[in-house]
């Protein structure tokens, strides 16, 4: 659960075991760690490097790391969710995509994608896509959002105007990670 700053310069790491988001500098190699109220399973950092969104999964929330002011907040999913897993911001950072998958510490599958509101900091959309929704990528133009579904071994397709599943697409079995 890894990504880079905007600049390339930090590495924002998801401490799962550790409960914690880790900042590493990568130009002089210094760590800091900011700890969550759980395990973090995987992070997005908006394309304007102003916030690190990590899916935080025993308190079925998303923790927003603040860059510029280097505070934790935390958006709470809706009642139902399972556990988030990972996530991915659009390119004009004003929302983040997060796929409630569940199954970790034997919970059930979701198939649950959220849509969180980085200005207002809620969940304003949760949208039906396959069982298990574990990767998230969004197309550059925000217009789809693609989805891998574990448990049934597709990827879902949303259009993010009508903010519903279009299609799904058999892919084989577990599909995990996806990439655009």
């Amino acid at each position: 659960g890894m990504r880079l700053s905007p600049d390339g310069k930090i590495a924002y790491v998801a401490l799962m075991d550790g409960k914690g988001l880790g900042i590493v500098n990568l130009a002089n190699g210094t760590t800091e760690i900011k700890p969550l109220n759980g395990s973090a399973v995987q992070t997005a950092v908006t394309p304007d490097g102003k916030y690190v969104a990590v899916s935080v999964y025993e308190t079925r929330s998303i923790a927003l790391y603040d860059t510029a002011l280097k505070s934790v907040s935390y958006v709470a999913l809706p009642e139902g969710s399972e556990g988030s897993v990972q996530l991915y911001p659009t390119s004009d950072s004003r929302y983040v995509y997060v796929a409630d998958q569940g199954v970790l510490q034997n919970r059930p599958a979701n198939n649950n994608l959220y849509k969180l509101d980085l200005q207002t900091k809620e969940v304003t959309q949760s949208i039906t896509v396959g069982k298990a929704p574990h990767g998230v990528v969004i197309n550059e133009d925000n217009s789809k959002v693609y989805v891998t579904n574990l448990e049934v071994g597709t990827v879902s397709v949303v259009d993010t105007e009508t903010e519903r599943e279009i299609t799904q697409i058999s892919v084989g079995s577990k599909p995990n990670g996806i990439i655009s």
